[in-house]
């Protein structure tokens, strides 16, 4: 009979191995390397700012999107601008960085019709009418010549679609958002990636309340 201690020494052995597994499938995937940047951001006691950019490349990473626009408020103010950029040409990137967005135009959708998935994500349709100049609209695209093609598939996800993703305090408070455009397949996301998009803004909206004090 194998003794406690003998079990415990095995068991430990087999956990160790465990954890220094590659994860076998992209659920482990994406939880591993949200695991590792939620590490990295709390003990190297990340600012707002890094936790922006370095959620924008963990996003990028993990999840199937290749344009990713990731806005923060501004200290003491109800305005966001745009703290992480990936994807984006130079010229389009610059346009970005210079806009600033109150909490009403962060919050509410800028065509109709569009879809709100809950109290996270909402998705903006490119057939849906602008609120805004067009012209000034299309500054913001990589490819503005492709915007107003017509969709092929229910399913796909084309030039112009793009998601929003919420992050928030313990109060319901909007801390920033991204905008998730440009799926490596071309297609709307799986629910999956639904639900890691979901995670993501609740532990992003965690950390970025705990780091408020000291960005």
């Amino acid at each position: 009979m194998v003794s406690a201690e003998e079990s415990a020494r095995r068991i430990d052995a087999i956990l160790r191995n465990n954890l220094r597994q590659i994860p076998k499938d992209e659920n482990e995937r994406i939880l591993n390397g949200l695991w590792k940047f939620v590490g990295e951001a709390i003990n190297n006691n990340y600012s707002q700012k890094q936790i922006c950019e370095e959620a924008a490349k963990l996003i990028n990473r993990t999840l199937p999107f290749n344009e990713i626009s990731l806005a923060l408020r501004v200290p003491n103010t109800k305005t966001y601008n745009y703290a992480a950029l990936l994807g984006f040409r130079l010229d389009v990137e610059k346009e970005l960085r210079n806009r600033i967005y109150t909490e009403q135009e962060a919050l509410n959708s800028d065509r109709e019709p569009h879809i709100r998935l809950d109290n996270f994500l909402d998705f903006e349709l490119s057939e849906g009418e602008s609120k805004i100049d067009n012209r000034f609209e299309q500054l913001e695209y990589n490819r503005p010549t492709r915007l107003l093609e017509e969709r092929k598939a229910l399913d796909e996800m084309k030039d112009g679609d793009y998601i929003v993703l919420f992050f928030r305090g313990a109060r319901g408070e909007l801390l920033g958002y991204v905008e998730l455009e440009s799926p490596r397949n071309r297609k709307l996301p799986q629910g999956n990636v639904l639900k890691w998009l979901e995670i993501y803004g609740m532990v992003f909206g965690m950390l970025l309340q705990s780091a408020s004090s000291h960005s």
